[in-house]
């Protein structure tokens, strides 16, 4: 075999040795990616350095080598196969340590070209169809489908039912790994979703933290359409800070977040219509902040019923007007006057929080207590579950465990379904106090209850994966009691400092010489 043919089967065997480390490099782990590539690369070293011994010689006859140009090739092949393995194994790592989930090998060479190499690659997507909705979504979020058809089937019903459907056309929703695509759709800097009134899809990228508030957002968008359509008006009839305000609030954006007394709000008019109110957004004003506490406070002051007339209107002449006789003021005074009361009510709400937490701060319960409570009655979701984790604080100072315990156990019978793995997780924590068995339980149930999204979308406020929780607190039923609740503290399992105090007093008195 001459040298040329020699070559030429290097080149090939080259080929096949870069191609079959792609396959097992990228159908790895980021550990087991790295220990193949290390493998693969240290095995071309050694035989990088031979060849450089066999270059100076002229020849390695005893392996079919007989000059320098086929030694000279062995050399090549060596660093070009070890340079091709780490370059492997770091694109790996890189996918890797980038995105959550299991991936294809082929998938992965997608990820590290779109995330990495920062290519317009296009994202491979799957359909799914549920009814009369169609998901449209990356491979790489396959699993966010289900959280969000659960979601829709949750608010479905009083969502259409607030617009009079009782049922609607096809939607399709199409999910977005970020937000550059969305971007690139709207062309509105840092979009986190839009609707698309031609092909009657909703748009939101998976990224967003609250997702699931701009999911619905866009979803009341479609039911607006929907009510449209039924009711054969124009689309855009309504000034578009109304239809952005009622998606807010239809899909359950609370004034927890907002500062109305920083709010300089600007004419009404000038939000009326869509590319105007996207313009208006600046480093100094949100539009949808203006639009919402405007929403918010016609349904505070005059009932969903004013918001649903508003919706009627023909024409945004006839909205004002209509808005004019249900306010009783014309469009400047409601202007000048809508956030008194929101401001109001949150100067009240911030008012009534520094007295309960002065009064808990002075160990006066007594005092903090029934101010607590008024809050529970008057405020919103987010000042509700404030208040009554406080509560439980309380009754945790005093001993009350049993008293911790039914509170929390009537805040999940009745208290909102988006705190309830808070929830849970702090009823496991006040039961280690009384009951660890039963703390174990409701470990357990918090794991069946978030479901293979457990490592992936930790639990609310804890961010703790459950199986740490569980490890833990069965250490501590079946015996080994010093393990698991070191494991509780070395590892910061535990969030609620009241039970924290109360465990390691009791620890340091009962195992003085562990803990």
């Amino acid at each position: 075999m001459n040298s040329f043919m020699k070559l030429g089967l290097l080149l090939l065997l080259f080929i096949a040795a870069v191609s079959g480390s792609f396959a097992v490099i990228f159908n790895m782990g980021l550990a087991g990616g790295l220990l193949a590539a290390a493998i693969v690369g240290t095995g071309c070293f050694l035989l990088f350095g031979f060849s450089a011994w066999g270059l100076g010689r002229g020849h390695l006859r005893w392996v079919g080598l007989t000059n320098r140009l086929e030694v000279a090739g062995v050399l090549l092949f060596s660093l070009y196969l070890g340079g091709s393995s780490f370059f492997l194994g770091a694109a790996n790592a890189s996918v890797e340590v980038l995105n959550e989930g299991d991936h294809s090998a082929g998938n992965k060479a997608k990820l590290f070209a779109r995330d990495v190499l920062r290519l317009p690659i296009t994202e491979e997507q799957e359909t799914m169809t549920r009814g009369d909705i169609t998901y449209v979504y990356p491979l790489e979020h396959k699993d966010t489908v289900s959280q969000v058809d659960e979601l829709l089937q949750n608010e479905m019903e009083h969502l259409q039912a607030f617009f009079g459907l009782e049922e609607t056309g096809p939607l399709t929703v199409v999910l977005h790994s970020d937000y550059e695509s969305i971007e690139q759709a709207t062309a509105v800097p840092e979009a986190a979703g839009y609707y698309d009134f031609y092909s009657q899809s909703v748009h939101f990228a998976v990224e967003d933290g609250i997702w699931d508030l701009v999911f619905l957002h866009e979803y009341v968008h479609f039911l607006s359409h929907e009510y449209a359509l039924k009711h054969d008006v124009s689309e855009t009839r309504l000034p578009q800070w109304f239809e952005e305000g009622l998606a807010d609030y239809l899909a359950g954006e609370s004034v927890y977040w907002y500062d109305p007394a920083a709010l300089e709000p600007v004419d009404f008019f000038t939000l009326d219509l869509n590319s105007a109110f996207h313009e208006a957004a600046s480093y100094s004003f949100d539009p949808y902040a203006q639009s919402f506490l405007a929403v918010n406070s016609l349904a505070s002051d005059f009932g969903e019923e004013a918001l649903q007339q508003l919706l009627s209107s023909l024409s945004p002449q006839r909205f004002y007007t209509e808005m004019e006789l249900i306010t009783g003021m014309d469009l400047d005074e409601f202007e000048a006057t809508f956030l008194e009361d929101e401001i109001a009510y949150s100067e009240t709400i911030a008012d009534l929080f520094d007295e309960a937490y002065e009064a808990y701060e002075e160990e006066r319960f007594v005092d903090a207590v029934p101010v607590l409570e008024e809050i529970a009655a008057i405020g919103g979701k987010y000042e509700v579950d404030e208040a009554l984790w406080t509560l439980t604080d309380i009754h945790l100072e005093r001993g009350e465990f049993a008293e911790a315990i039914d509170l929390l156990e009537r805040k999940l019978e009745t208290g909102e379904e988006e705190f309830r793995i808070d929830d849970l997780l702090l009823l496991a924590e006040v039961h280690l106090l009384t009951d660890p068995a039963q703390a174990l339980a409701i470990a357990q149930q918090v794991k069946e209850e978030i479901g293979e999204s457990a490592e992936e979308d930790p639990a609310g406020y804890y961010y703790t994966n459950p199986d740490s929780l569980i490890n833990a607190y069965s250490a501590i039923v079946h015996g080994d009691e010093v393990e698991g609740y070191r494991q509780l503290f070395d590892e910061g399992l535990l969030y609620n400092l009241v039970v924290w105090e109360i465990l390691e007093e009791r620890l340091v008195e009962e195992y003085p010489e562990e803990f």
